[in-house]
């Protein structure tokens, strides 16, 4: 009777432990802003590269300056947003929390590697379009993952687009159509998820 009783703990438990990790996602909301502020940048940076509007090129700097300051506070402030969500501290929740997390910070140091390439070798614009494939590699590296350990089979959707859009990226490398492709792309790979993760999302508790 004791060992049934252990035995039938033990299966209470594996249901807990995958409950929690299947638990719906709360990160939708900070997907859809960081999605919205890609999607404007990179078509403000081709409208720049492209003549449509005439600026110099150094205000590309400002931009981007522009969308991490939004960015920031807008996470912060969406974060704030969260203390009453269920599940929030879910293995799933937490696991899309810190894949998302390690995702930014590759970027970043992405990011200033090549500012360190440049100031050493000399300004070589393009190279800067990596990031872009390097950036949709990563997001389908991220969404693939949170899909199999989750079982949330939706995400290898959104995984294989943004694969299929790091392929084009590195394609379509120094040439100016690749932030249009690109701003595009990230509507299929980040805005329409998140919103789709939104939906999905758990009441507040009240």
């Amino acid at each position: 009777m004791e060992q049934q009783q252990v035995l039938a703990d033990l299966e209470y438990a594996k249901t807990l432990a995958e409950d929690g990790v299947k638990s719906p996602l709360v990160g939708g909301r900070f997907g859809l802003m960081w999605g919205v502020l890609l999607v404007i940048t990179f078509t403000v940076q081709w409208a720049f590269l492209s003549g449509t509007v005439e600026l110099p090129q150094h205000y590309l700097g400002f931009l981007w300056l522009g969308f991490g300051v939004v960015g920031g506070i807008g996470t912060f402030l969406l974060d704030r947003s969260l203390r009453d969500k269920p599940g929030l501290r879910s293995v799933g929740n937490r696991l899309d929390n810190a894949i998302w997390l390690f995702f930014s910070l590759a970027m970043a140091a992405c990011f200033v590697g090549l500012l360190v390439y440049m100031s050493t070798r000399g300004a070589d614009y393009p190279m800067f379009d990596t990031m872009v494939a390097i950036g949709f590699a990563g997001q389908g590296m991220a969404y693939g993952t949170l899909s199999q350990v989750t079982g949330q089979r939706w995400m290898l959707l959104p995984a294989t687009a943004a694969l299929l859009m790091a392929v084009v990226a590195f394609a379509l490398l120094a040439t100016v159509v690749l932030y249009l492709v690109a701003a595009i792309g990230i509507v299929f790979t980040v805005v329409l998820p998140s919103v789709h993760q939104l939906r999905n999302e758990p009441a507040d508790v009240s």
